[in-house]
């Protein structure tokens, strides 16, 4: 993995979507260990690995597969977002009203899966 690439995504998330991110990071699926994190929760860490595990056997009893992504709205207008890839599962909470869903979900997202997987590479 190339931590140069690794933390200039996490720069790039944080310039498009700015004062919107309240949490991020990268963490070590199924472990739920960080190993990149901005304004890190290690609790939310642990337990996003832990709900990531949940989904995906509930979906593999209904013979169905997870995405790119998945979100849960939370109170307060707040978005969790994680994106698994494969070992590893970026996750977010965004306040939403401090950015466009549209924007984040087809354009900040996509893109940084793409720096993440370039990161990946090496």
């Amino acid at each position: 993995m190339d931590t140069k690439k690794l933390n200039e995504a996490m720069e790039f998330l944080k310039s498009e979507i700015g004062a919107a991110l309240i949490t991020s990071g990268v963490i070590k699926y199924p472990d739920g260990i960080s190993i990149l994190s901005h304004n890190p929760n290690p609790k939310i860490a642990a337990l996003t690995a832990k709900m990531t595990q949940v989904i995906e056997k509930t979906l593999d009893a209904g013979n169905m597969k997870l995405g790119k992504y998945y979100l849960f709205h939370l109170t307060g207008n707040k978005l969790a977002l994680a994106i698994p890839l494969g070992e590893y599962i970026w996750g977010m909470i965004v306040d939403m009203e401090k950015t466009q869903l549209g924007y984040l979900l087809h354009v900040v997202i996509d893109e940084l899966i793409t720096k993440f997987e370039e990161a990946i590479a090496g």
